[in-house]
């Protein structure tokens, strides 16, 4: 597809475009009546009179009338390519649902199902498979982190634990580290919604808020909703559309901004994601995967 120019694509100027394309038609129409109009009078005349109109003649009065003709046409040919090219797409109306169009809005996908674009850890433990992001390992203890870093936010993912056991979790607010190791971050787990702090001196699980304690299964695909804000040190925590932990941290000048790692835990563990979706800065402060007739 051609590139738009941002010009061209204005509203207003578009607007302007198709009102003098279209006086410049009717102009052009009307004079082309009126010649043709003044040429069959002519015509009539010289017949009327018995004066012989030779084809040279009758050539030469239909040039006018043909040129203003061609020029309709081309005019008119111009305003309905534009018309279909620039305003299809203001004038074509959305049919997605409002939520659809929100989503849309609001969050992006972290992973495409398909590569680990976007992301950095250690090759020999994360792969694609089956469309999630799949990690594998005898030691663990390790991130794969994105690309990108992030502060407030909201996260949506859905986690599974295929080793027997053991446990996976969502990092985030802590350095970027090389060897993808935890850089003094903050641990979500799903699908407990349990906390853990990895900075120096804690490596312990902190005092947090538990509002339910459903005995979801972590061996099949749970959903996980993190709403998380730096600069307040807040953390709210749905699963399956259960709110389940909310977390303030004791210090918030601490928390830095940084990569999201996802978590193949100390020891044999063997872990499954996807599905990653992040909102930055989300205006709404709500879990919106929490159930109707839930806070």
């Amino acid at each position: 597809m051609p590139r738009r120019n941002a010009f061209l694509a204005a509203p207003g100027f578009m607007r302007g475009l198709f009102a003098k394309g279209s006086r410049l038609c009717n102009f052009l129409l009307a004079d082309l009546e009126s010649k043709l109009a003044r040429a069959s009078r002519t015509n009539a005349r010289d017949r009327s009179l018995y004066r012989p109109v030779t084809r040279s003649q009758t050539r030469r009065r239909a040039v006018p009338a043909m040129r203003a003709l061609n020029l309709s046409v081309f005019v008119m040919s111009v305003l309905l390519a534009t018309g279909g090219y620039w305003g299809s797409s203001a004038a074509e109306p959305d049919m997605r649902s409002p939520a659809t169009r929100q989503r849309s809005r609001t969050r992006i996908s972290l992973f495409d199902g398909e590569t680990l674009k976007g992301w950095s850890g250690d090759p020999s433990i994360w792969s694609v498979k089956n469309g999630a992001i799949h990690g594998i390992s005898e030691k663990g203890s390790q991130l794969i982190l994105t690309d990108g870093d992030y502060d407030d936010f909201r996260l949506i993912v859905k986690t599974r634990l295929l080793s027997q056991d053991n446990h996976l979790g969502v990092c985030f607010w802590g350095d970027r580290k090389s060897d993808w190791d935890y850089g003094g971050c903050i641990l979500v787990i799903p699908p407990t919604g349990h906390i853990w702090d990895y900075h120096p001196g804690k490596e312990d699980a902190p005092r947090y808020e538990t509002l339910a304690q459903p005995d979801f299964d972590p061996h099949v695909w749970n959903e996980t909703e993190i709403l998380a804000h730096r600069r307040t040190g807040t953390i709210r925590v749905a699963v399956n559309g259960i709110e389940v932990t909310r977390y303030t941290d004791e210090d918030p000048a601490r928390l830095k901004k940084g990569p999201i790692g996802l978590q193949i835990h100390w020891g044999a563990s063997e872990v499954e994601y996807k599905d990653l979706e992040i909102e930055v800065d989300p205006r709404d402060k709500r879990l919106i995967t929490v159930r109707r007739g839930r806070p």
